[in-house]
């Protein structure tokens, strides 16, 4: 075994560590039992959405041509995405 350290939010930690005792109990162990289910349940998922994903060798060859009509400057694209997140933020 070896250990790992990460940083969370305190509401995530307490909410955590409060399920964590309700399953596994006051035992020692218990939070990291939990732990371990939910990081095991995290990397199956996870393997899961990566099999059905079809990642290029190449992701700039798979990219090229992408963006050839678009017509406005780098610097237009960036004010017409601002107005549209300032559209956002107001509602």
């Amino acid at each position: 075994m070896t250990s790992l350290k990460i940083y969370l939010s305190d509401n995530l930690v307490k909410e955590f560590r409060k399920l964590a005792i309700e399953i596994f109990g006051y035992g020692k162990g218990s939070i990291s039992e939990a732990a371990e289910v939910a990081f095991q349940n995290w990397v199956l998922e996870n393997k899961k959405i990566l099999k059905e994903i079809e990642i290029p060798e190449d992701p700039v060859q798979a990219m090229k041509g992408l963006l050839k009509d678009v017509t406005e400057t780098a610097v237009e694209l960036q004010h017409i995405a601002s107005k549209h997140k300032y559209k956002e933020l107001r509602g």
